[in-house]
This record gives C-alpha cells, sequence and structure tokens, in this order.
C-alpha cells in the first residue's frame, strides 16, 4: 500500500513519517488496546535507558509526568498502565521519550486517545475489513489553544545539494500540535516540492524547540517553507527575498 505513504508526484505523506518512526526502536511505545505504556527493544544488547512518560490534556494541564528506568535485553516490556490517568479527560496527548545515559533523547513518540474506545464488530469481520460499531471521540482535538510558533532556516550549500533547517520553536503555553513543513516552489501552496525531512508533522510541548532538515536538489529551486499544525495559523516562510 505505498500510495499511503508517497504519491505519483514523490510528495511524501504523514503515513511516511509514522510508518518510519514506529519502525525505529528501542522505544516506548502506547498499546491502544491495553492502555499501556510498552518498551520495545529490538537488539540483541542490555540497553539502559530512562524512560519519560507524560500525559496532558488538550490544554496542556499536566496529568501525569514521571520516569522509569528500564534496563533490557530483547523483549518488550510494559512500563505503566495509562487508563485511569486518560479516563479524567475527554482526549488526551501523550508524550514518550526514551533517554539514554549520555542523557541524549533517543526516541520521541506521540500519541492522542479519548475516553471512549474505538468498538470493532468482530462478529462481522471479512476477509478485508472489521467494521466498527462506535468510534473514539477526539474531537477536543478540533479545539487545542492557538499557537504561534517561531520559525527560523539555515541553509548550507552542499557540493552535489542544498541542506534546508528548519527550527521550530513553542514559545507559547499549550502544545503545538501535529505541524507539517513543506517546501515549495513560489508563494503558492499548491506548489510543493518533493522533500523527505528528517522529520515531520511536529508536536512541541511549551517551551520546547526542535530542528528538522532536508536536502534539495540545486535543480528544485525552492522559494520558500510552508509550516502549519492543527492549532495554528498557516506560515510562508520565504527562502529569498521576491524578485
Amino acid at each position: 500500500m505505498y500510495w499511503q505513504l508517497f504519491d505519483y508526484y514523490g510528495h511524501v505523506a504523514g503515513a511516511f513519517y509514522g510508518v518510519r518512526d514506529a519502525l525505529k526502536l528501542p522505544a516506548v511505545l502506547y498499546n491502544y488496546a491495553t492502555s499501556e505504556a510498552m518498551y520495545f527493544n529490538d537488539t540483541d544488547l542490555p540497553l539502559s535507558f530512562d524512560a519519560h512518560i507524560r500525559v496532558l490534556g488538550t490544554d496542556a494541564t499536566v496529568v501525569l509526568d514521571t520516569f522509569f528506568n528500564i534496563e533490557a535485553y530483547r523483549n518488550k516490556q510494559r512500563i505503566i498502565s495509562l487508563k485511569s490517568y486518560i479516563s479524567q479527560l475527554p482526549n488526551s496527548i501523550l508524550n514518550f521519550q526514551l533517554i539514554d545515559t549520555a542523557g541524549v533523547v533517543v526516541s520521541n513518540k506521540w500519541y492522542w486517545t479519548g475516553n471512549t474506545p474505538d468498538v470493532p464488530d468482530f462478529a462481522k469481520t471479512n476477509w478485508k475489513t472489521t467494521p466498527t460499531t462506535q468510534y473514539m471521540n477526539l474531537t477536543a482535538l478540533r479545539n487545542l489553544p492557538k499557537v504561534k510558533p517561531t520559525l527560523e532556516f539555515k541553509l548550507e550549500r552542499m557540493p552535489e545539494s542544498l541542506r534546508l533547517d528548519l527550527i521550530i520553536t513553542n514559545p507559547g503555553p499549550s502544545v503545538m500540535f501535529f505541524g507539517e513543513a513543506a517546501i515549495l516552489a513560489s508563494d503558492n501552496v499548491d506548489s510543493r516540492i518533493p522533500s523527505v525531512w528528517t522529520d515531520n508533522y511536529i508536536s512541541l510541548l511549551p517551551g520546547e524547540t526542535t530542528t528538522i532538515s532536508t536536502y534539495l536538489n540545486y535543480r528544485m529551486q525552492p522559494e520558500a517553507i510552508r509550516f502549519k499544525a492543527t492549532n495554528t495559523d498557516e506560515v510562508i516562510l520565504r527562502l529569498r527575498p521576491r524578485r
């Protein structure tokens, strides 16, 4: 099903980043069926990490903020059940970080969930689908408080390509949720240039900063960056002066 990952023109879809991020192990992942945070390690090494588990409301209210030390060989390991915390909120935003012994964040996963679960109708399962009788209510995500991120960019000329770094900061008191960066060939938002970022569809806690990068062929002639998150206005950041 590769059309879910990129289209005919080479534009990378959100599913591409979701799949790529999900396959980066070791990591702490969320089990929607059991409402548990789970540690997964696909190496044969006895790795040591701190797991930073956070549960927030859509208004950035912190319901849980705690650390767990993890030392495990290749396997999966239950860390904590989040059911009692999630049940306190209509919708929850989950952030799981895995931090190595040098203090480096090696995995940073985001999830969102609600206190009314999806209910599959397994009795009507067929060879291609299982219908759903009740969907998780995620409507509170539509009303996240507005955030005004600050954006900076750096361009570096390489021998065969142009490296573009985008520095994104969330200076406000609310979570910036699911922000997408795209390269444009003009001010027209439909003039997207195919690009693969080191990360995309970014979420940031209040006060957090992250940098994402991409490499562009010189022939692409990028003109601007478009950035838009669920709870931000669209921002067009020009890479060169208007002609």
